[in-house]
């Protein structure tokens, strides 16, 4: 069977199986929103493990700058440069790349379970991430290798412009591959396969709803001089509060995509979490 031939079989079993309409734009932000306000605690828990959990392995590596540039004094350009190998670099990456896949499971995990009207708890948000670690790990190589490509792009000037577009493009194909490997049990590369199918046709949509729940996003780059603590805890506030919404919205266009081409019964995604 060819793949176009495979769509059509699988429009038309989900037309069998009372698929849902497709989800217009305006509906995914306003459920997003939504379902941020409803977790925001819980995903800001979340959030805030990972991010301390992110320095505490750049202060272990010997990073100097560890606390970042939200605290006056923090950054020692010279320190920062010898510290600076490949090996240092990878490492560090490999982490924080875990780390940012293991706080997208636990928050898809989470909207799962309030699309399914349960609870927020941390065994239920937890507990599916715990099981897909290795999926989550393997996804992490993944996303160190493209970070490596990106940091050899600028001594390549005439790939470097082109090679961000298609690196763009298909981290937005690609963006449904955390919540495809929690609620489906793929590893990686079928995950990417499983996202470019169920994006296909709608990825003008996704980028919209990307753009509007991350316009928060816009203040990060907002430069922060303050003293301690205060700067850290700025720098806390747009690394986690500003990221929320935008975390949230990849599970919600999960959730839609599947159910327009699968079922309309919520309820059975929030049960692959249990």
């Amino acid at each position: 069977m060819s793949e176009a031939e495979g769509g059509a079989a699988a429009d038309a079993a989900g037309a069998a199986l009372g698929a849902r309409p497709p989800t217009a734009l305006g509906e995914l932000i306003g459920r997003t929103f939504r379902l941020t306000w409803r977790g925001l605690p819980a995903f800001l828990a979340v959030g805030l493990v990972a991010w301390t959990l992110a320095k505490a392995a750049a202060w272990a590596l010997g990073k100097p700058d560890w606390l970042g540039q939200a605290v006056p004094g923090a950054i020692h350009p010279r320190e920062s440069m010898a510290w600076f190998t490949w090996r240092h670099y990878v490492a560090l990456k490999a982490i924080q790349e875990f780390l940012a896949c293991l706080e997208m499971g636990a928050v898809a995990a989470g909207v799962a379970s309030l699309l399914a009207g349960r609870r927020l708890t941390a065994a239920g948000m937890l507990a599916p991430v715990a099981r897909a670690a290795g999926p989550l790990a393997g996804l992490a190589a993944i996303l160190v290798l493209e970070s490596l490509v990106k940091v050899k792009a600028p001594s390549l000037a005439l790939v470097e412009r082109p090679l961000e577009l298609i690196l763009f493009g298909l981290r937005l194909i690609l963006s449904l591959t955390v919540p495809v490997i929690l609620a489906e049990g793929a590893w990686p590369i079928q995950a990417f396969r499983r996202s470019a199918q169920l994006t296909r046709g709608r990825r003008w949509q996704l980028l919209g709803l990307y753009v509007a729940t991350g316009l928060p996003l816009v203040l990060h780059g907002l430069p922060l001089r303050m003293e301690p603590p205060w700067g850290l805890l700025a720098g806390l506030a747009k690394d986690v509060l500003l990221q929320v919404a935008i975390t949230v919205s990849v599970p919600v266009a999960y959730d839609a995509l599947r159910g327009e081409s699968e079922s309309p019964d919520t309820s059975r995604l929030g049960e692959v979490f249990e």
